[in-house]
């Protein structure tokens, strides 16, 4: 009995200390991503910056909609449709593998470039990509 207690107390302590690297790699990738914004990723849409909070394990990505794309009502009519596309879109990326094999929440926040107000936000999290 000792020694499974040992094992697991082994394991887990082992398990800890491999967490800790990963969430400083995953804060540094978004430091060094966010250096790079902001990126125009298509007509409409620009990544300004990346945050990864440790204590709630997630990666936040935050966007800017211009032009057409900036429309709050348009945003609202199609929210259950860009949902299911972008909890698809995390399910089958492989640039996210790290992420979800950490279990990390998947984030995302678009904001108007006309009003600076927040339009849109989706936080997908393994329970959804898994």
């Amino acid at each position: 009995m000792r020694k499974i207690k040992f094992i697991v107390v082994g394991l887990f302590t082992t398990l800890v200390s491999c967490q800790q690297p990963k969430e400083k790699t995953f804060e540094h990738l978004a430091e060094k991503y966010t250096a790079k914004c902001p990126i125009i990723l298509g007509e409409g849409t620009r990544i300004d910056s990346m945050k990864y909070d440790s204590k709630t394990n997630t990666n936040t990505n935050f966007y800017t909609l211009t032009g057409t794309i900036d429309n709050p009502d348009s945003i609202q009519k199609k929210r259950a449709d860009i949902e299911v596309s972008m909890i698809a879109a995390v399910k089958n990326s492989i640039e996210l593998k790290e992420y979800k094999d950490f279990n990390t929440t998947i984030e995302y926040i678009y904001f108007s470039e006309t009003t600076k107000k927040e339009l849109f936000r989706i936080a997908i999290g393994p329970d959804l990509y898994k």
